[in-house]
């Protein structure tokens, strides 16, 4: 997901914007990229990757938020994350970090370099070059789905 995600709602639950969804209940996202801009009133309930949910535990796996904004959270908007594995946050994104010392063995940063690198992908995150196409990350691009 590319683009721009804007929230006008205030609410105490936030305005639930994720680049994948704004709501995750149940369920496993793996090989998720995302690169958007998020705007909204308040940083809670918004993410590069979910927006929520406030409680339990999203699961987010080989996956890669180099989502901005300053209203936001890198990955979730919510402290879910206890059982992902393997989540990348971009570490120059002016959106708060989920990285936690609890959580530091299983969500890392990464550099606007590595994700310009094809080894990121298929080495570090284990994805297939049967599914995805890494070619434009040469000039600056983003891996798309075959």
């Amino acid at each position: 997901m590319t683009g721009t995600l804007e929230g006008t709602i205030r609410h105490p639950l936030g305005a639930r914007i994720g680049g994948v969804t704004g709501w995750q209940g149940g369920g496993i996202l793996r090989r998720c990229l995302t690169r958007t801009t998020i705007t909204a009133p308040e940083p809670v309930g918004n993410g590069g990757i979910i927006g929520g949910p406030q409680s339990g535990s999203a699961v987010v796996e080989s996956s890669v938020s180099l989502s901005t904004g300053g209203n936001a959270n890198r990955i979730s908007g919510w402290d879910v994350l206890g059982i992902s594995s393997s989540a990348y946050e971009l570490e120059t994104s002016d959106s708060q970090s989920n990285r936690k010392e609890e959580n530091a063995d299983r969500i890392f940063p990464v550099t606007e370099q590595e994700v310009m690198e094809k080894t990121f992908y298929t080495d570090t995150l284990g994805w297939s070059e049967e599914i995805w196409e890494f070619d434009r990350l040469t000039e600056g691009g983003l891996p798309e789905l075959r």
